[in-house]
């Protein structure tokens, strides 16, 4: 037997089809007989079994008995014949030829499963992936058990494309198996993109209709949008996909006038393309929405576009090699003159060429681009001849040139220099009162030299700017804080350093300031800064002076030392001012002190701050921090001391924490003690807040007690329990969310102050039998907010409510909701009517297809929806906002 199975095998994979472009292999999975036969000069191969299996590409074949001419590549298949495409497509027949040289089939007593729906005729064919079916049968309910199809179509032929469209000619509608509508073709989908009808009716609108007509084309697919409203008039659009290797989303609807502007018809339209080559990219936005704020059934939500305006926004940019090229073009529209016009800044066209690489040799590198435009935008208000020629908003020509220069080089041995220059300047077509174009100029210019000689080193810096000229527009440009700035410091470094000393001394000379000329005669030098530093482990220790060179006076003086013996660390630092007279300053700085100590899991720290000015301490803080493994322990505290010339009182704050895996236990402090002067009274002083929380992060858990605790005259005033549940389980999904109020002097009872569930329950499984008892589920949200002194509450209710879930014969759910929303100001006792004018929802899933029946009381206002597929009522039960607990996520079509 294993004999004949390799054979078999051997002589399956020698026979491809070769005369096809898309040549495959058959090749024989299971069989129980292999016969050999010679016709003339044809080879025929007989294969039998129950059954025989063979793959062919993507096809895999099943039949009882195959009859295989090699000679003339044509598979004959006798016997529940069975085959699945590369489209998941299944055919059963009793007889099948195919043609291997081009994929092409024949079959008789055919039925065939395509998506969700089943096929069925006496004779089909296969051609170029399209299979052809001749007085068929179709219908998405044969697989719901029904005795008879809720509906079904039978049509003169059928043509099944590759994809997820069915175009079928001379068809007859089937109700329950009666013929009820004649179609000359029909078009149906496989796909999420099926057609959506939706009825409804209201006060304000009257009876109202929309449906969503979905298309297919060679340019792409989506749908034709119609609606009808009763008192409004019709509407109609489209809202198409593209499928060519560019993204493009095209969306248009015309919808009727909105009762506030009469006579106008109202718009809303978008268009997207977006394509992505090598060198180039291609952006086109358009966007306008008239409807916005029209709350019509129907229209596009959430486009983004405004009021009769219409937002323009095109990219093109070439984004390798060099130049890189970018046009622009982002402006509006505005349809609507008599309104004043919006403030956005155009760019109507704005055209940019760059050169990012540029060009380098050796050390030297110029980088340039320049953009030149068109813009619109409000005038600078610090700009007087702008804001008389554009009034408030104006056009203009802009032109930006940008070029970098650097260049970097060793000089000898120990010499380095370095150069860089930076040049912006914009040119405007406007003119300012002396009749010249306006401009505005930022240029910056910088150059240092350092030499180093053994111990010794030397730096040279020279830095210019230059900041000049006016911006005509507001939120186009940069405007620069001054009207003219140039400035020109040299500065001087000098370094020593031998082992572990170090020395330095630097400055800096004005050389140009135009902008207060006056500045080079009083003050035209920077402090002299004069730095000791000694750095040897573990010690290190840094010593700073500042002088006016200008006056000859000496500044500050500020050093700080730091010791890290391991695994200990001391540090000290402070600082010394010289003029604190004139300069109305205090004498010494801070004086830091810090200690530490590094343990195997953490560490221990301590720090002080001391005013040596008056000898009063300003804070202390001690940290702790200790990890093993997925434990750890945290603990902080910060004392602040009394300041009695600015009459603040002494603090302590800070914080501990233990996580043990999951568990968290956390305590946090904030005490304030008595002010210095007694003369000052203060209602917080002499008391703490205090929290206690502890959280689950398995359980998503939280508890949180807190309170403000008045320790001198011994009581707690508002001690709150808070306290989070989220449960996330498959019959339940909700978050429940509350504070409780405990007896305090003032109020000694305990109460509910706050209490929110939102979410889903399910009380009683969904059935899954027609023999299981109606399922519940209650979900929504419902707030409630005690109201001081009342003892009762602010209610509010958001889609609260049960739904029911009923399983009948042939696959029939039936799923019924009630859902409440609004709000009560004083519960109980205040008026519930609002509450009590409740949403009814009602989803029939008959397996094949859905019907939704929304009955909105409080807005006087009913809608029903039909769609059709397996999927329909899962997709309608998500519209209406509901998710039962247990069926899990739906996806939607």
């Amino acid at each position: 037997m294993a004999v004949f199975l390799l054979f078999l095998s051997a002589l399956a994979q020698s026979a491809p089809a070769e005369g096809s472009p898309q040549a495959r292999t058959l090749r024989i999975v299971e069989a129980d007989r292999l016969e050999l036969r010679n016709e003339g000069t044809e080879e025929i191969i007989i294969l039998t079994g129950n059954p025989v299996r063979m793959v062919r590409g993507d096809d895999r074949i099943e039949a009882e008995r195959i009859i295989y001419n090699r000679t003339r590549k044509k598979l004959h298949l006798l016997g529940a014949v069975r085959l699945n495409d590369r489209e998941n497509r299944v055919v059963e027949a009793e007889q099948l030829d195919l043609d291997a040289s081009d994929d092409s089939f024949e079959a008789i007593s055919v039925k065939i499963q395509s998506g969700q729906f089943d096929l069925t005729g006496p004779l089909c064919q296969r051609a170029a992936g399209q299979i052809l079916l001749s007085e068929g049968y179709l219908t998405p309910c044969a697989r719901c058990g029904q005795a008879v199809d809720d509906y079904g179509f039978r049509a003169k032929e059928v043509l099944l494309y590759p994809g997820d469209r069915i175009i079928a000619r001379g068809v007859w509608v089937l109700l329950k198996g009666q013929p009820v509508l004649y179609l000359p073709v029909l078009l149906l989908h496989l796909s999420e993109r099926r057609p959506r009808l939706e009825l409804g009716q209201d006060d304000t609108l009257g009876w109202w209709a929309q449906a969503d007509l979905p298309y297919v084309s060679d340019f792409g697919l989506g749908f034709t949008l119609l609606r009808y409203y009763e008192n409004r008039g019709w509407g109609l659009g489209f809202d198409h996909w593209g499928t060519d290797v560019a993204r493009e989303h095209y969306r248009f609807l015309l919808l009727p006038p909105n009762p506030n502007l009469p006579g106008v018809p109202q718009l809303q339209y978008s268009a997207e393309y977006r394509l992505e080559e090598p060198d180039w990219r291609y952006e086109v936005n358009l966007k306008r929405d008239d409807a916005a704020s029209d709350a019509l059934p129907g229209r596009f939500e959430n486009l983004g576009g405004r009021a009769l305006l219409t937002d323009v926004d095109v990219n093109i940019s070439k984004r390798r090699g060099e130049p890189t090229l970018r046009f622009s073009l982002r402006g509006v529209i505005d349809h609507d003159p008599l309104t004043p016009r919006p403030g956005d800044v155009q760019r109507i066209p704005e055209v940019e060429v760059g050169f990012p690489q540029g060009y380098r040799a050796g050390g030297f590198s110029l980088t340039a681009r320049m953009v030149v435009g068109i813009y619109g935008a409000p005038p600078n208000p610090a700009n007087r001849s702008a804001r008389q020629a554009f009034g408030s908003y104006g056009y203009a020509g802009r032109a930006l040139l940008e070029h970098a220069e650097s260049y970097n080089a060793q000089l000898w041995s120990g010499a380095s220099f370095s150069f860089s220059n930076r040049f912006l300047g914009y040119y405007y077509s406007t003119r300012n009162p002396d009749g010249e174009y306006e401009r505005q100029i930022d240029w910056t210019t910088s150059a240092s030299f350092r030499q180093v000689l053994g111990s010794f080193s030397l730096s040279l810096s020279l830095n210019r700017t230059a900041r000049e000229g006016e911006n005509p527009f507001s939120g186009v440009d940069p405007s620069p804080s001054q009207r003219a700035t140039r400035q020109t410091r040299l500065g001087i470094n000098l370094n020593y350093t031998q082992g572990p000393f170090s020395l330095s001394a630097s400055t800096t000379r004005l050389l140009e300031n135009s902008l207060n000329p006056g500045v080079l005669n009083t003050s035209p030098y920077d402090a002299l800064t004069l730095t000791l530093g000694y750095s040897s482990s573990p010690l290190r220790t840094t010593l700073t002076h500042t002088r006016d060179l200008n006056e000859g006076k000496n500044l500050t003086t500020s050093g700080s030392l730091q010791y890290t013996p391991q695994p200990f660390s001391f540090g000290v630092n402070t600082s010394y001012n010289w003029d604190w007279q004139e300069r109305g300053v205090q004498r010494w700085g801070p004086l830091n002190l810090s200690a530490g100590y590094a343990l195997p899991g953490g560490n221990v720290s301590l720090s002080h701050a001391r005013d040596l000015n008056t000898g009063w301490g300003q804070n202390t803080t001690f940290s702790l921090t200790l990890r093993d493994n997925l434990d750890s322990y945290t603990l902080s505290q910060t004392v602040t001391d009394a300041n009695p010339a600015q009459n603040t009182p002494a603090t302590l704050s800070g914080s501990a924490r233990a996580i043990w895996g999951v568990h968290s236990l956390s305590f946090s402090d904030a005490f304030r003690f008595q002010i210095p002067d007694p003369a000052i009274t203060d209602p917080s002083e002499d008391t703490a807040n205090l929290t206690l929380a502890y959280s689950n992060s398995f359980s998503n858990t939280n508890l949180s007690l807190n309170g403000v605790w008045y320790f001198r005259d011994g009581y707690v005033k508002n001690p709150l329990l808070s306290f989070s549940q989220i449960l996330r389980d498959p019959g339940r999904t909700l978050t429940l969310r509350g504070v409780w109020h405990f007896p305090e002097r003032d109020q000694p009872y305990h109460y509910l102050q706050t209490l929110s569930f939102v979410g889903g329950l399910e009380v009683f499984p969904a059935p899954l039998l027609p023999e299981d008892p109606p399922g519940l589920a209650i979900q929504g949200g419902l707030n409630l907010n005690r109201t001081p002194d009342s003892g009762k509450f602010a209610l509010v209710v958001s889609d609260f409510g049960p739904t029911f879930s009923f399983v009948g014969a042939e696959r029939t759910r039936l799923f019924l909701s009630a859902f409440f929303s609004g709000s009560a100001s004083a519960f109980p006792g205040d008026s519930l009517l609002g509450l009590l004018k409740p949403r009814i929802v009602v989803v029939l899933d008959r397996c094949c297809w859905a019907m939704r029946f929304t009955l909105d009381a409080q807005k006087n206002a009913a809608t029903l929806s039909f769609l059709y597929g397996g999927q329909a009522a899962d997709f309608l039960l998500d519209q209406s906002g509901f998710q039962f607990p247990g069926l899990g996520n739906r996806s939607t079509p």
